[in-house]
């Protein structure tokens, strides 16, 4: 499979005005703003934006058809384009679901892209996102391990508990836990197999031949 370099969208105050308006509190400089005593936008590392529109309600009585309706109409009364995005992974928790999308290159998954919606019983309450904008194939090809051989790796760490695997994919995914990420505007996406257990957790598998 090909290596992809992608550059990154940074979030700066113009997507702070179009969620809250200009009327907004700067509560934590370039990171946190609020309207309000529930709307806020967090900033982190510069590309991830976190919109609450309001706290969760509790008691969730929807189930995961509802949910996935409430956001799909959300998206299309927003106007949000998300027509290079589909639904990777719903998560039921305790008082809400978390339904997100991701957005495909190539018919893989680009990890690192995603928009992530918070849904309860009266809606969308908030959602987060980080977006690519520009993705270039790099040359040269790049092998990943087997399915089977990731698996193995898996095995031999020292897991705490036993793991009850729901998927398992490749897909383009770049560490985001490095020095300096923050500053980061283009970086390198390598194939990399992905494992979702039940509990909605995900593994990657970076190890590559």
């Amino acid at each position: 499979m090909p290596l992809i370099e992608v550059e990154y969208y940074f979030v700066g105050r113009e997507d702070v005005e179009y969620y809250l308006g200009i009327d907004y509190e700067e509560v934590l400089e370039g990171v946190l703003f609020k309207k309000g005593d529930e709307s806020f936008v967090r900033i982190e590392n510069n590309k991830k934006l976190i919109y609450n529109i309001r706290d969760v309600n509790g008691n969730l009585e929807i189930n995961e058809e509802d949910a996935l309706t409430t956001v799909e109409n959300y998206i299309k009364e927003e106007k949000m384009d998300l027509s290079d995005y589909k639904v990777d992974l719903i998560i039921k928790r305790e008082e809400m679901y978390e339904i997100i999308y991701k957005r495909y290159y190539e018919g893989i998954p680009l990890e690192n892209d995603y928009y992530k919606f918070i849904v309860d019983n009266k809606g969308v309450a908030g959602f987060e996102s980080q977006v690519i904008k520009n993705i270039e194939p790099k040359e040269g090809m790049i092998t990943v391990t087997s399915a089977y051989e990731s698996l193995l790796r898996l095995k031999n760490e020292n897991l705490q508990e036993r793991v009850n695997i729901t998927n398992m994919e490749i897909c383009y995914y770049t560490d985001e836990n490095v020095e300096g990420w923050a500053n980061i505007l283009r970086a390198n996406m390598d194939p990399t197999w992905k494992v979702v257990t039940e509990k909605g957790n995900i593994k990657y598998l970076t190890e590559v031949e």
